[in-house]
């Protein structure tokens, strides 16, 4: 694929299909409303998840994200109040405050990993085992290539 056609062509089907997916999932999931989060407040939760450390300051959620510090805060003080996440001092500063899942929080992901495991294998039951491997080393590439593309500073 190396024509302009083609690659919008590919990034427009996999936008619809990320937001097909997402629109199903939010239909067909049966958490009850105290237990869902807005898209806002999972990326922060998702960007907890992904970090080795399991805790990481709101300075490096809201850059990460590309959302203010205080919006942040705010997005942190919903999460808190609902259980999801919680604040703790960072040891190597103690004015500095760290913010990590909670118990509830780490259930409502394991809920949430299951849930969609359980999508994609009806999703993706039909597709041959070489196709899934192709399209994962084609994912991995190109997470690779935002990830160069982060560390450069590059733009679009």
């Amino acid at each position: 694929m190396s024509t302009a056609v083609e690659e919008e062509k590919v990034w427009k089907q996999l936008f619809r299909t990320v937001e097909d997916i997402r629109l199903y999932h939010g239909r067909t999931t049966p958490f009850s409303p105290p237990a869902r989060a807005t898209m806002t407040q999972m990326r922060v939760m998702g960007y907890l998840i992904g970090t080795l450390s399991g805790s990481v300051k709101v300075k490096d959620i809201a850059r990460e994200l590309g959302i203010t510090s205080g919006g942040v805060s705010q997005i942190v003080d919903t999460l808190v109040k609902s259980g999801k996440v919680e604040r703790c001092r960072d040891s190597s500063d103690r004015r500095s405050v760290c913010i990590s899942l909670s118990r509830e929080g780490r259930r409502l992901q394991a809920q949430i990993d299951a849930s969609f495991t359980a999508l994609f294998r009806k999703l993706l039951r039909s597709v041959p085992e070489e196709k899934l491997q192709v399209f994962y080393e084609v994912l991995g590439a190109m997470s690779h290539a935002l990830e160069d593309a982060k560390q450069n500073g590059e733009k679009n």
